[in-house]
């Protein structure tokens, strides 16, 4: 790398470091290997810890290489072509040679913790293609979705194929054939990252805009005709609520939430919530048919949790939306209609708790049908009920203080946090499945009493505090 590669390297890493979700990210992979590799020497099968280890290490590293990437692809503008010569040039071979070090490093640790490099070097390479392609055409990032349902339709055949394929190829000529392929591929996929000028460029870079802007909850149809027309009979309801709502005599909270934006109207979220659920029974009657216990039980409590995050978006998406409608807010606050200053945060905060609490009860309907189905037995068990009473918390972050809060960014809320909170539930689950129902319910009760304690003791707080929105300190 010249003076030019290793600026370029050096900057990406500094704006990333300084970035919470990427600190807390890394931060939280460090520590879950780090046990993994503790755990590992104190157990009586190590090769499943090691594995685990490797697969964490190796995500990190690919992680900050997609980073770079993006980071990478935003700086590729024509404009800049012209104000730094051979930019284009510069950002291919540091993509390159990132990646390929990545994939040369996951093949030496590979050698060392399981002895295995040339698979590791191939794996290593197929993901790097991948990430390549799917930052160019975004359709590949559902790929992966689709091959969890193909293994849970097939069960384990294809990878006893694929295993006995390589078996028999070997070693030395899987990799040979596949590192040529892989190879081409992607010197394929760091051209089409990394285009070169043209009509096409442009429109690719508006994309990359449009979708920047609604992962860090700015505006984004600010062109005319702008946003995606088959998608608009989804937001009919709203706007005929919203209609309603403008109406001489309506309810005060429903007229106040309006001016959070849409994402606080929990219409949207509500037929979410329910599409998904029918998905998730079809999904948890099909897996009664044809799946073994142990199968059955991780794959229920996966669908489960994915129910009750729907309570965690909502609150997120509310904290988003909150700082982009600051001018409604402030309209509305001089209406005749508005609640008075000593009421605001009451009238505000009743309607949204009341929203949330009705997300997280559908919910919680809905894991304990997934749970009545995929057991055959009506009743309620007590990892339905623990996981329902440990989403329950998190219905207390519709009351916080949106006028002192920072504005973070969106894909931290909505894509890393409900990850993160699903996993850690279904590792939680999955290790208490063998004790005591009583205990479970127990526990659960515990936790529930717990969650209501602390949302009557936000709710004092909160209305204790002047407006809590944005624009809404500025009528007093």
């Amino acid at each position: 790398m010249n003076l030019i590669d290793t600026r370029l390297l050096f900057q990406v890493l500094q704006n990333h470091t300084s970035a919470r979700s990427m600190k807390l990210m890394s931060g939280f992979m460090v520590l879950a290997a780090a046990g993994i590799l503790f755990a590992t020497y104190h157990s009586s099968k190590p090769e499943i810890g090691k594995l685990m280890f490797l697969l964490l290490i190796c995500a990190l590293g690919y992680l900050w290489c997609g980073a770079f990437l993006k980071s990478a692809i935003q700086q590729n503008l024509p404009s800049n072509a012209v104000l730094v010569p051979g930019l284009r040039v510069a950002l291919m071979r540091l993509t390159a040679v990132l990646f390929a070090g990545c994939t040369l490093a996951s093949a030496a640790l590979g050698w060392l913790l399981i002895g295995l490099p040339g698979y590791v070097l191939v794996a290593g390479a197929g993901l790097a293609v991948f990430i390549l392609f799917a930052n160019r055409y975004v359709g590949l990032n559902l790929l992966p979705s689709v091959l969890v349902l193909a293994n849970m339709g097939l069960g384990s055949q294809p990878w006893e194929l694929l295993e006995s394929a390589a078996t028999f190829v070997g070693e030395p000529l899987l990799v040979s054939l596949g590192g040529i392929v892989l190879l081409l591929l992607g010197a394929k996929g760091v051209q089409v990252c990394f285009p070169k000028g043209g009509d096409a460029h442009w429109a690719w870079q508006r994309c990359i805009g449009r979708r920047r802007a609604a992962k860090q909850g700015q505006l984004n149809n600010v062109e005319p005709a702008a946003g995606i027309r088959w998608l608009a009979w989804m937001r009919e309801p709203y706007y005929a609520t919203l209609r309603a709502d403008s109406r001489k005599g309506a309810n005060q909270g429903r007229q106040l939430v309006h001016t959070l934006g849409p994402a606080a109207h929990d219409g949207n979220a509500m037929l979410s919530l329910l599409l998904t659920c029918a998905a998730m029974v079809a999904l948890a009657q099909w897996l009664s048919w044809s799946k073994a216990p142990i199968v059955q039980h991780i794959w229920g409590i996966t669908m489960q949790c994915v129910l009750m995050v729907s309570t965690l978006s909502y609150a997120n998406a509310v904290a988003l939306s909150a700082q982009r409608y600051v001018k409604e807010q402030a309209l509305y606050r001089l209406t005749p209609g508005a609640p008075p200053t000593g009421q605001f945060n009451r009238v505000l905060m009743r309607t949204l708790l009341t929203r949330c609490l009705r997300l997280w009860l559908f919910g919680s309907l809905g894991v304990v049908t997934i749970d009545f189905v995929i057991s055959g037995k009506f009743q309620l068990q007590g990892s339905a009920y623990l996981l329902s009473m440990l989403m329950l918390p998190f219905t207390a972050l519709v009351l916080r203080d949106y006028a002192s809060m920072k504005t973070q960014s969106g894909s931290w809320y909505t894509v890393f946090l409900p990850g993160l909170v699903m996993f850690v539930y279904v590792m939680l689950i999955a290790i208490t499945r063998h004790l005591p129902e009583g205990l479970l319910f127990s526990l659960g009760s515990v936790i529930g009493l717990a969650s209501l304690i602390s949302l009557r003791w936000r709710w004092q707080r909160i209305m204790t505090r002047p407006p809590v929105l944005p624009a809404g300190r500025l009528v007093l």
